[in-house]
């Protein structure tokens, strides 16, 4: 399902997404009784056809108990894969039942069609829109609930968090240790552990603000935006650049470049959800910034693919 896989933050596609799962389990719960009923069908074939016979012969076996042929106690007892509110809780027992079942599984697979298809309409409007150079209303469609952030913070002092404060100065403050001119600090940790407040901190220290020539605050979230996030960089950089009205990333890329000519800048990059952000090092590290260092928060460390960990945070509960 492509369309899940690009947007995953929308939630009406996640409805859908998990409403087509349950009717693919509703599906296999169907398969399942059907399978049952034929198979109950022949044992009572097999049990008819020994009581005919035991009839037949009860002259000669008189006194002797028979014992009917029965379904597997484990069949019996299985289970159903799962039971979304919209399967039916009963077991199946006539075709009408298996006929019902069908016709409610067809509706609803025909009322998820007809949803999707005007999603995948409103996706190519969105791409229409964004290729004529205007502005990309998946911004306010996909993120208008989130929870954004900014580098504003009423938090004159965090507490339990001094060595790690004074871990983050050190780097953004020190030289770069490899051969280019940018360098990472990752800040990893669960939700809530407070990543971001460590992260807006460290950016509103004083002795940061004097050190770096400019600086960038950018939220990212789940839906990563390349032309978004060089445009925010660029503006930040240079406001009275005329960018908004283009997304050729490339001319972006390179007004970047230029304006970092001979700056030390810092870039931070909250709540990083995949490695798509690494896109952003390579016009970065071939500009000819004099320094560049870079903040990224994140909860999972695999979103780090090929970077240099050695100054990677850890956050954990504070004691």
């Amino acid at each position: 399902m492509k369309l899940f896989q690009k947007h995953k933050q929308n939630e009406r596609v996640v409805g859908l997404h998990n409403k087509l799962k349950d009717v693919g389990y509703d599906i296999q719960d169907l398969e399942s009784e059907m399978n049952y009923m034929e198979l109950e069908r022949k044992v009572h074939e097999i049990n008819k056809a020994k009581e005919e016979e035991g009839d037949s012969t009860s002259s000669q076996f008189r006194g002797k108990r028979s014992f009917p042929f029965r379904l597997p106690t484990a069949f019996l007892s299985k289970k159903k894969r799962r039971l979304p509110a919209s399967s039916q809780s009963s077991s199946l027992s006539t075709d009408e039942d298996i006929v019902r079942q069908v016709t409610s599984i067809l509706k609803q697979i025909k009322s998820i069609e007809s949803k999707l298809k005007g999603e995948t309409m409103l996706e190519e409007l969105f791409d229409q829109i964004t290729l004529n150079g205007v502005y990309d209303p998946r911004e306010q469609h996909f993120t208008q609930n989130e929870r954004v952030t900014t580098s504003s913070t009423n938090e004159r002092k965090i507490y339990g968090r001094n060595d790690e404060i004074q871990r983050l100065i050190e780097f953004l403050t020190g030289p770069n240790f490899n051969n280019g001119n940018v360098s990472v600090v990752p800040i990893v940790g669960m939700g809530g552990i407070g990543k971001t407040t460590l992260a807006q901190f460290v950016f509103n220290d004083r002795v940061i603000k004097n050190h770096f020539d400019e600086k960038a605050w950018i939220y990212v979230s789940n839906h990563f935006d390349r032309c978004r996030i060089t445009k925010e960089m660029l503006h930040v950089i240079n406001p009275n650049v005329q960018c908004c009205s283009t997304s050729n990333l490339d001319f972006l890329e390179r007004e970047l470049q230029r304006h970092l000519t001979g700056k030390k800048f810092l870039l931070v990059l909250d709540d990083i959800w995949s490695d798509e952000w690494q896109w952003l090092l390579a016009p970065l590290q071939s500009s000819q910034a004099q320094i560049i260092k870079i903040i990224v928060t994140c909860r999972d460390p695999m979103v780090l693919r090929s970077i240099d960990e050695t100054n990677k945070i850890i956050l954990t509960g504070t004691t």
